[in-house]
């Protein structure tokens, strides 16, 4: 069961960081990576965002645990530095808009692993379930797929929106 969790998990949405930043293709190794994982809070079951390590020459993550709770954080993307952590919360009613998702920024902690909250804006639409951020990680761009929408967010250079 712990293996089928894991792979659940690993399919749904995993971000992947080695010491430098986002993980390459062909990462040094011996090195660890960080490994977030996106998750449905809905069951009760799961609080928001887990994080592993993904040992490369051994192929083993660790135990997950958690690092930070948040709602339904269903897709999750690194900005190119490796510093900051951005997620969807595939929701209908975010901060008490109702019809909104929402679209929030995470501090990586490099040694830890867990994330810091910085900032979290509404998505405009409900339910978004894809993002992406450009290469100079100034602009952070959701995805609502059900009414086929995007959002655009600016970012500050800290994270933020």
């Amino acid at each position: 069961m712990l293996r089928f969790l894991t792979a659940c998990l690993i399919a749904s949405a995993a971000v992947a960081l080695t010491a430098q930043g986002p993980a390459q293709s062909q990462p040094p190794a011996g090195d660890n990576m960080l490994v977030y994982f996106g998750t449905y809070t809905n069951t009760q079951k799961s609080k928001g965002i887990y994080m592993s390590r993904l040992d490369m020459s051994t192929g083993m993550l660790s135990p997950a645990e958690l690092a930070v709770e948040t709602v339904d954080p269903s897709f999750l993307t690194a900005d190119p530095t490796g510093r900051f952590l951005y997620a969807v919360n595939e929701v209908d009613e975010f901060a008490g808009k109702k019809n909104n998702g929402g679209v929030s920024a995470f501090a990586i902690d490099r040694k830890s692993g867990l994330l810091k909250p910085l900032n979290e804006q509404p998505s405009e639409g409900p339910g978004p379930a894809h993002l992406t951020i450009d290469r100079d990680g100034k602009n952070v761009l959701a995805r609502v797929c059900r009414v086929v929408f995007d959002r655009l967010c600016k970012c500050n250079g800290a994270g933020c929106f």
